[in-house]
């Protein structure tokens, strides 16, 4: 059982850092824009945290061996800054997550610590820190709309300096499929 387990949480750890790692791969893909009209707010009270609450499915699908899943985030509102994050896997049997999946079993991936919000005509945009059981990495949670967001990995300092390079990186995830819809 213990075997069985630790599989299934090296499963998700290693799903969910793939996602990271695409994004980073990424980071510098996309078109350029001019600097639009945007609403920053950095402090102790971050706009509209509550709208990250909830359970997220990404719209990618991964199949092998006639099996698919897709990555799920499930975001908890702590206070008005900060989110746990749990991860877990929505298995499909088929190979290309038709009809109704299983999950297999949710995992604490640690909490995440917004500094800042964006907010814009195309979005709202949360920079933070993501503590997990094993490192600290800067990300932003960018929610297109209230039912899209992507989980863009960043650095210190950012490259994504503002809200017009986060958009163009949204844009891009979106027509990657690798952004989540809330259910």
């Amino acid at each position: 059982m213990q075997q069985k387990k630790s599989s299934k949480f090296y499963l998700i750890f290693f799903l969910f850092l793939s996602l990271i790692l695409t994004n980073l791969l990424f980071v510098n893909c996309g078109g350029s824009r001019t600097a639009s009209n945007s609403n920053t707010n950095n402090g102790d009270s971050l706009q509209n945290i509550s709208s990250l609450d909830g359970t997220w499915v990404q719209d990618f699908c991964s199949s092998q061996g006639g099996q698919s899943n897709k990555n799920v985030q499930i975001l908890n509102q702590i206070d008005n800054k900060s989110i746990t994050l749990n991860v877990d896997v929505l298995a499909y049997f088929n190979s290309n997550c038709g009809g109704s999946g299983n999950l297999v079993g949710s995992s604490s991936y640690g909490t995440i610590v917004f500094s800042s919000t964006a907010i814009d005509g195309v979005g709202n945009y949360f920079r933070g820190t993501w503590t997990s059981p094993t490192s600290t990495t800067k990300i932003i949670y960018a929610l297109k709309n209230s039912t899209t967001l992507c989980i863009i990995g960043d650095i210190e300092p950012t490259v994504f300096p503002s809200s017009a390079s986060i958009t163009d990186q949204v844009n891009l995830m979106v027509s990657q499929n690798i952004c989540y819809k809330k259910i």
